[in-house]
């Protein structure tokens, strides 16, 4: 895993502090807010045919690498960002068939953690997959974690009226919503 960005300065006091620690195929980046004041940023990304068992051990390595990341914080919200995720209107929603689904759109891609939110003001479920080695070991180190998706948080970005492109830049992907 290689760094591609790091601001953090020295003595960071987290214990008011939250940490979102963000996690996708193609890396992981984290975020420290004090107040809603940015005290620390980083991002690290995987190469493109990491695997899981990749994730993992960079996972790991940035834990031990980042002594900031062990210390205690207010809050901790982990963002997991797979690409294995269904949008389901509520009306439609059935906890049982959530991995039917998953299967049907994105085939069996091997053993994972299946998770759903309810996204209220667009009356959507969020379906989605999550490594299960890899929400294994992200639960491990983060006990009290808050878990959401990406793909939870996106439709909530739009605040005002127009035509709007948002884009989602990572080395060899590129996510956007109209």
């Amino acid at each position: 895993m290689n760094s591609s960005f790091i601001i953090q300065p020295q003595g960071i006091n987290t214990e008011q502090a939250d940490l979102y620690l963000e996690i996708k195929p193609g890396g992981v980046a984290y975020i420290i807010l004090d107040n809603n004041t940015c005290i620390a940023l980083a991002t690290y990304h995987f190469p493109l045919d990491a695997s899981d068992a990749m994730v993992v051990e960079s996972i790991h390595g940035l834990i031990k690498d980042q002594p900031v990341l062990q210390e205690r914080f207010k809050n901790v919200y982990i963002i997991y960002g797979y690409p294995q995720s269904v949008l389901v209107p509520n009306e439609l929603m059935n906890g049982q068939d959530n991995e039917t689904m998953l299967n049907l759109v994105f085939g069996d891609v091997g053993e994972g953690v299946i998770r759903s939110e309810y996204m209220p003001r667009h009356q959507i479920h969020n379906v989605y997959r999550v490594p299960a080695q890899v929400d294994a070991v992200v639960s491990r180190y983060f006990e009290q974690a808050a878990f959401t998706h990406l793909f939870s948080l996106l439709p909530d970005v739009i605040k005002s009226t127009g035509t709007h492109l948002y884009c989602i830049f990572d080395p060899g992907q590129l996510t956007a919503m109209l």
